[in-house]
This record gives C-alpha cells, structure tokens and sequence, in this order.
C-alpha cells in the first residue's frame, strides 16, 4: 500500500497540471491534528481585564443555548438564565 505522499507523487507524474506546488515531504508530525499541542502558557494566568462593579445596573447577553453548559464558570451571584428567545438564543443576565 502506499503512502499518501507516494499517491500524490504519482497523480503528480500523472497529472501535473492539477498541482500547483510539486509534492514534497514535510519534516515534523503535525501536532495540531495529532492534538499533541504545547500547554498554553496563558492556561493559568490572570484575566487581563475585568468589568467594573456598576451598582444596580445589568447587561442582557444573547449567546447560543450550549453556552449553558458553561455557566457554572461564572459566579451565580452575577447572573441569570432568563431563557431562550424566540429566535432559539439563550439570554443571559448579568450584574456589573
């Protein structure tokens, strides 16, 4: 059996007027399909930004209905699920 580069090659011999770059090796795996991918350096750094407290006011946020799967990340003092639109969005109220 071959490779898929071997395959490539030979439709290349074949057909060269479909490529536009010869077929060549690349040196590596590649890691991102692989899922073999460093650690984020930003994983456990400190948030760069943060809303400033605004007493009795809150903001609406329309965002998908999957987002409810995360909103455990968020304090439950500072928002609410107010359900979904019309439109199927999730909207979320949240105290600044």
């Amino acid at each position: 059996s071959k490779t898929p580069l071997q395959a490539m090659k030979d439709w290349y011999k074949l057909k060269p007027e479909l490529f536009k770059k010869i077929p060549y090796q690349l040196t590596g795996r590649d890691n991102y399909v692989a899922g073999r991918l460093p650690r984020d350096p930003l994983e456990d750094a400190p948030y760069p930004w943060r809303l400033r407290r605004m007493p009795q006011t809150q903001v609406e946020i329309f965002t998908g209905p999957d987002a409810r799967a995360h909103l455990h990340e968020l304090d439950p003092a500072t928002h609410r699920v107010a359900g979904l639109t019309p439109d199927g969005f999730l909207k979320v109220v949240v105290s600044l």
